[in-house]
């Protein structure tokens, strides 16, 4: 990571940007005074529809034409000041691959950094709805716990026991991992996934 850099962009690989985008996401951060996180949100190619950006109360917050506030941002267009990273730092380097957006918003959050969405969609990105293995019914146990402890899974237990840690203590981060464990190995007691 370049040191004193003015402003730092985060983007996730398959995230394409409109050509907008850099001017808007320094616009609404000028508004805050360079003092807050600013997502970005994505929609689908081709389409208007919302696939990545702010959360609050577990729903996206929609770009309206306002600075809107939200809880939690995804990584796919996030604009970080140099004065946020001067508070909380950037990306922790425990992540490797999923949860690192969330802990840096909630982060943020608790810090009292405020978080907002761009006024516009930024971006394009495909969503990825699809369940994951450890979830599936259907995969062999053995594919369960393969996917479930794969770097590349979206709740590795060993950030995911970190990142709950962190935010929720410790008797909450016991218990995710035993409620991941006992999803992998009866999967029946959850309702079907699609």
């Amino acid at each position: 990571m370049k040191k004193d850099a003015d402003f730092y962009l985060w983007l996730n690989d398959d995230t394409m940007l409109h050509p907008f985008a850099v001017s808007h996401l320094l616009d609404a951060s000028r508004r805050m005074e360079h003092a807050a996180v600013i997502c970005g949100s994505t929609c689908h190619p081709g389409t208007d529809e919302w696939t990545y950006g702010g959360t609050a109360g577990g729903k996206p917050v929609i770009p309206d034409g306002t600075l809107r506030e939200c809880e939690l941002c995804h990584g796919n267009i996030l604009w970080v000041p140099r004065r946020v990273v001067e508070r909380i730092g950037i990306l922790d380097g425990f992540y490797l691959h999923a949860l690192g957006d969330y802990d840096y918003s909630r982060t943020a959050r608790e810090r009292g950094i405020k978080l907002r969405v761009a006024p516009a969609c930024l971006g394009t990105c495909e969503r990825h709805d699809k369940a994951v293995a450890w979830t599936d019914r259907k995969v062999p146990l053995a594919g369960r716990l393969r996917n479930l402890y794969s770097p590349l899974g979206n709740a590795q237990p060993r950030y995911y026991f970190h990142y709950v840690r962190r935010h929720n203590g410790l008797l909450a981060a016991c218990k995710a991992m035993i409620c991941m464990h006992v999803r992998v190995f009866l999967p029946f007691l959850w309702t079907a996934t699609k």
